[in-house]
Order: structure tokens, then C-alpha cells, then sequence
């Protein structure tokens, strides 16, 4: 019995696998690169947001230090403005979902990079879940006429 493929005395189908491998070696490695690429302009978005966020903030906490020197507000008055803008959205969680300002336009364009990994981190399986259906599938053959 021989211990090698049957195409391996082959010559031309060794060379045609050997092309199918290198092929798919440079597909990976593209796609590797391309992948790679995408991350660096996400990361480099997200610095650019929290630079962005920062700066907001700043003027933000500046104007309401202005106005409270003034006189015009107090701290009461701006938690109090706070507790009824948080409840626009539906949830008393601190925090106004920007969706709420967005026109129709803007929302029906595609989800920032954000928003779209996270639907895709929730519509994805682990890897844990994946095995214990492939091991279901197991213990639970069709039934096979044989």
C-alpha cells in the first residue's frame, strides 16, 4: 500500500494544487492587510471622536460655569433640566441617544463603524455556542434508511 496521495507521482496536479494554495497564501495575506487597514482608520476615528468629545465638553462646562457666576442657573435648576432631557429617549440612564436628533436622512444611512460592530458582535455566535450545536447535530442523527 503507498503512504502518498494518488496525484503526489503526478506532476501537473501537484502543480495545480501547489498554484491553488499559493492563490489562497495571497488571498489570506490581503486580506490580512486590508483588515489591518480598517482597524488602523477605526482607532484612528475613535481618537478623533474623543479629541472631538473633549473639546465639547470643555465649552460645555465652560458656559455652565459662566452662567452660574451669572446668576442666571443654578445647579438645581441644570440636574433638575438634566433628569427631563435624560427620559426623552425611554431610558433614565444618564445618557440622550443622539438618534433623537438625527433627521430621517441621517438615520436611514448606514450605522457608523461603532454601531455596526456592535450589531455584528450581537448577531454573531461564539465560539462556545458554535461547538455545542455542532455537537448536538451529532447526538442527534437524521434518520438514515440504510
Amino acid at each position: 500500500m503507498v503512504d502518498y496521495p494518488y496525484w503526489a507521482d503526478n506532476w501537473f496536479a501537484t502543480w495545480a494544487i501547489k498554484k491553488q494554495f499559493d492563490r489562497v497564501k495571497h488571498q489570506v495575506r490581503d486580506a490580512r492587510m486590508e483588515s489591518a487597514g480598517d482597524l488602523r482608520s477605526i482607532l484612528a476615528a475613535i481618537d478623533q471622536l474623543e479629541v472631538d468629545v473633549g473639546r465639547v465638553l470643555l465649552k460645555l462646562h465652560a458656559v455652565v460655569g459662566v452662567l452660574e457666576d451669572k446668576g442666571i442657573v443654578d445647579t438645581q435648576e441644570l440636574a433638575q433640566k438634566a433628569r427631563e432631557l435624560d427620559c426623552m429617549d425611554g431610558q433614565e440612564d444618564g445618557i440622550l441617544h443622539p438618534s433623537l436628533f438625527r433627521t430621517e436622512i441621517e438615520q436611514s444611512r448606514t450605522p457608523s463603524p461603532r454601531a455596526f460592530l456592535i450589531a455584528l458582535e450581537q448577531g454573531t455566535v461564539s465560539p462556545k455556542e458554535f461547538l455545542a450545536s455542532l455537537e448536538a447535530k451529532d447526538s442527534h442523527p437524521t434518520d438514515r434508511q440504510d
